[in-house]
């Protein structure tokens, strides 16, 4: 299944990043590789993550954040990199 990330979802993947790059490479590759980890499940698995009004959550196991994404026909749209404790819902306009 083709996955797309939308640009906000891209932003917030690369300001996470940065933000863990800052504090520690070690940290900083890891939560990447685990985000690849991620995507590629949600690939390979696209509803096997809750569904929670039209999109689903897959939580990133180590890091405080949620993939949350839709999937349309035989695509995955993901629309937001949301973090756990922070402004729930913020991403619904997308």
């Amino acid at each position: 299944m083709r996955l797309r990330v939308h640009a906000l979802a891209s932003r917030e993947v690369q300001d996470a990043r940065a933000w863990y790059a800052a504090r520690s490479d070690d940290i900083a590759l890891r939560f990447h590789a685990q985000l690849r980890q991620l995507f590629g499940r949600i690939r390979s698995f696209p509803r096997a993550y809750q569904l929670r009004r039209r999109h689903h959550h897959a939580p990133m196991s180590d890091f405080p954040f949620t993939v949350v994404y839709r999937v349309i026909d035989d695509e995955v749209i993901v629309i937001a990199l949301a973090h756990q404790s922070r402004r729930p819902w913020y991403w619904r306009g997308r």
